[in-house]
């Protein structure tokens, strides 16, 4: 008797399963050229979007960063107009640029060293470095000059006019 119930039991688990197998298999055979499709037309977007960024010049930054305040006072209205400033609020990037380049430009950089980093494009590479080293070496004005320079000598411009370099 107890043999007919496991025979039982077991048939009646696989008659439920078996339309629940094939029904999944069946949307993930139906979704996933769609899904490929689409990471392609995303990738393709992003690369175009990318080659119209030629000499653009990135500092992105997030609110958990506890120099945010030095950067945003002393740092950031010395910059020249011509770096772009991507603020991290949580995981969504604020800039003039669309988020879904923005996203899979962060996402590709190697060797993340962690929030502020400096972001260059130039000739279709992109090329990154972290300035959190420097970040911490403390917040006086001949530190905010410093890394200003730095962040000028990395995207290879000259300082604007109103920078007292000590």
């Amino acid at each position: 008797m107890k043999k007919i119930l496991d025979i039982f039991s077991r048939a009646v688990l696989g008659i439920i399963s078996l339309p629940v197998v094939l029904i999944s298999s069946i949307i993930i055979l139906v979704t996933y050229p769609a899904r490929v499709i689409d990471n392609r037309k995303a990738k393709k977007a992003y690369l175009d979007y990318l080659s119209q960024l030629n000499n653009k010049y990135f500092l992105c930054y997030n609110e958990h960063d506890p120099h945010k305040s030095f950067l945003e006072g002393s740092v950031l209205p010395y910059l020249p107009k011509t770096i772009d400033i991507i603020y991290m609020e949580s995981k969504v990037p604020l800039s003039d640029h669309p988020a879904t380049f923005v996203i899979p430009l962060l996402n590709n950089i190697q060797n993340r060293d962690g929030l502020p980093h400096l972001i260059k494009i130039k000739d279709g590479e992109i090329q990154h470095q972290s300035i959190l080293n420097e970040l911490t070496l403390g917040s006086t004005l001949e530190e905010g000059n410093l890394l200003i320079n730095k962040i000028l000598f990395f995207f290879e411009l000259r300082p604007p006019a109103n920078l007292q370099v000590i």
